[in-house]
């Protein structure tokens, strides 16, 4: 087997030089243990991991785990590095394992809304608002009330029950126009 070109060059040196925020001693070292990363966590990995997960993704992490805290190592050799790093995907590998077979985030009790046969299995949660949200909104719309004088404030609680702007107008004998600009200047602070 050849020998790869970053074993050619002094290793030690490009430890260093790495270190010191070479981007070129960087590349190399890279080149030298992501495809080595990659095999290793492909390999570690379980069918049902590839489905949630890309081993890029952890590589990328071991990478940047490493590039990080560089300088809390001291590697005599890339040789070092290349073990260090290797250790490390492992780890990365069996954490996410572990990770995803925790009782309360396990991938096997991962199930689908709909069954085999197009029946919902449970219903979502109700988008209805909260008792907190009515609250705040009843209030909002007391303070807008205070706020206005007798036919702005006519206007405004026949929209508040439900009237449309044309029953509106008729109830309080403008036009739809003026109704339509008494609410539009009013929403600004509140939506009707």
């Amino acid at each position: 087997m050849e020998n790869s070109p970053t074993l050619l060059i002094d290793s030690g040196d490009l430890i260093a030089r790495a270190r010191d925020g070479d981007q070129d001693a960087w590349s190399e070292l890279f080149e030298e243990c992501y495809p080595k990363i990659l095999r290793v966590i492909r390999r570690r990995m379980s069918r049902q991991m590839r489905k949630h997960l890309d081993s890029t993704d952890i590589a990328n992490d071991v990478m940047n785990s490493l590039a990080t805290r560089f300088g809390d190592f001291d590697f005599a050799s890339v040789n070092e590095l290349r073990k260090f790093v290797l250790h490390a995907a492992q780890q990365k590998v069996i954490d996410h394992h572990r990770h995803q077979h925790a009782q309360r985030r396990n991938i096997d009790r991962d199930r689908s809304f709909v069954t085999d046969d197009g029946r919902t299995q449970w219903e979502p949660a109700d988008d209805s608002p909260t008792p907190s949200q009515i609250a705040v909104a009843s209030e909002e719309e007391q303070q807008l009330l205070e706020k206005q004088s007798g036919p702005a404030r006519a206007v405004l609680e026949l929209r508040l029950q439900g009237y449309s702007k044309p029953e509106v107008a008729r109830e309080v004998g403008w036009s739809v126009r003026t109704v339509e600009r008494l609410l539009k200047k009013v929403s600004d602070s509140w939506r009707l």
